[in-house]
């Protein structure tokens, strides 16, 4: 008998969250010429195939099923795997037949188990289609389990769906890592992805007080108090933080939180930098530093980040000054996002209803555009709404190369949020100037047509659907 398995990484398991399935087996067609043993006893499974079959979906049974190794009984070729389940086997097996996984019914531990499983398998196409097609559920878990899930995933050079969806849970919530006891237990791969993030919402001088906190963790011999640190203190805090350095935004901080915060380390700081930095704050008319981006969105959004939040606090106001970055009369609280709560009626109304100044964003599938409006009174599932306030909006590139505004008309604003079919409808702004159906993530569910707003936000009249969604509370910070 014949037990093959590709070399593994060392600790690249999960046991506390992975876990195994076993059922009976099933009947299966009779022109099969291999017979594949999976799980170990007592509950090992019978499952029948074709050599040629998986000798095509990957190198890994290419070389298994070579003469070197092939063992056969019978007539047939034998092989074992007695370290996956059989339930997760049963999908890797269909997915070679046929190129599809059933996911839907599958919590969040198991589709890990199954993505490990397809990349010691070497099933490229298959570990694709899981980062891929991770349902609402799954993500929830996923992000549940954010902290161990993604040291796991970054141990794995395939999974970059997973990472990048690990890192985008830490960026929407930082204190996720920032705050918890494992922090400075974690990898310095993992942080320097996060610090060249944009969308890390943190400001530039927490990040800095939390750089500085992991650094010295990572040498815990050292006082705690800079001032009290000798040459070999400096020395070793200075090696375990340098590779973060340069991404650290000096530029963005104030220049009390820099005389605070940054110059009891100064020493840690690289002399060229640091001599940049104190020429920017100190001598304001030989600036030459532009400032870099804000850090993080402004908004938890995945869609959106600041200059998209410029024009929208503007067209809340009905004006055309242009608010910087630091004086944004607004906030916006994340109350939907699709990933996380899905595409339905039932989320939209459970989560949204009854809130008063709210924004809708979505971006279109399949293109960069991004749509949405404003509904400055409350949703309601059976109701019209009255207002001269709401409008929706267009990103049409989604790089704010051509951003859109629309208002309702006068003569139309009895129904600027309009309700004609409540069981069906999720949001209908206007008579269908954006309108999103019961799963808008589904063909044909979206339109934008104008009829009650100024002008049409689509070139493109016909139905869409969509693949990401943010719902937000509008939050006036002046009251």
């Amino acid at each position: 008998m014949l037990t093959y398995s590709r070399p593994r990484l060392p600790h690249q398991r999960m046991p506390s969250l992975l876990h195994h399935r076993h059922h009976h087996a099933s009947p299966t067609n009779t022109d099969y010429d291999m017979i594949i043993y999976v799980g170990k006893e007592p509950s090992i499974r019978t499952f029948h195939a074709h050599s040629d079959i998986l000798r095509d979906q990957s190198s890994y049974f290419l070389a298994a099923l070579s003469s070197r190794w092939i063992q056969r009984e019978n007539g047939l070729i034998v092989f074992r795997k007695p370290n996956i389940s059989p339930e997760v086997f049963e999908v890797i097996l269909n997915f070679c037949y046929t190129g599809q996984a059933k996911l839907q019914d599958k919590d969040g531990a198991f589709v890990i188990e199954l993505l490990v499983s397809a990349d010691e398998m070497i099933l490229t196409s298959l570990t694709s289609y899981i980062q891929k097609n991770f349902t609402t559920a799954q993500l929830s878990w996923l992000q549940d389990n954010c902290l161990e899930i993604t040291q796991f995933a970054f141990q794995y050079p395939t999974f970059l769906s997973l990472q990048n969806v690990c890192l985008e849970t830490i960026c929407d919530n930082p204190s996720i890592l920032f705050k918890s006891p494992k922090f400075s237990s974690f990898e310095s791969t993992i942080l320097l992805g996060l610090l060249q993030r944009n969308e890390l919402n943190l400001s530039e001088v927490e990040l800095w007080e939390y750089i500085i906190k992991w650094g010295i963790n990572q040498n815990p011999n050292i006082p705690k108090n800079p001032a009290s640190w000798n040459l070999n203190d400096v020395k070793a805090v200075e090696n375990s933080i340098r590779d973060y350095i340069p991404y650290i935004r000096f530029y963005n901080m104030t220049r009390s939180e820099f005389q605070r915060y940054v110059w009891p380390y100064k020493c840690l700081i690289p002399n060229d930098v640091y001599d940049s930095i104190m020429t920017y704050f100190l001598m304001p008319v030989f600036k030459r530093v532009p400032r870099v981006i804000q850090r993080g969105t402004g908004a938890q959004s995945r869609l959106i980040n600041w200059e998209h939040l410029k024009y929208l606090c503007g067209w809340i106001d009905q004006s055309d000054y242009a608010y910087s970055i630091d004086k944004l009369p607004y906030r916006f609280e994340l109350l939907m996002r699709s990933s996380r709560d899905g595409f339905t009626s039932e989320s939209f109304h459970q989560l949204c209803d009854n809130i008063k100044g709210t924004i809708v964003i979505m971006k279109v599938t399949g293109t960069d555009e991004l749509l949405g409006g404003y509904n400055p009174l409350t949703w309601n599932v059976n109701t019209d709404g009255r207002t001269l306030n709401s409008f929706i909006f267009s990103f049409k590139s989604g790089q704010l190369k051509v951003p859109c505004v629309s208002y309702i008309q006068r003569k139309f604003a009895e129904k600027a949020i309009y309700k004609f079919n409540g069981d069906i409808e999720v949001i209908n702004f206007g008579n269908g100037d954006l309108r999103l159906d019961y799963n808008f993530n589904e063909s044909f569910s979206c339109s934008a047509k104008k009829t009650s707003y100024e002008i049409g936000i689509r070139d493109d009249s016909s139905s869409f659907c969509v693949e990401s969604f943010e719902v937000f509370k509008i939050i006036n910070r002046n009251e």
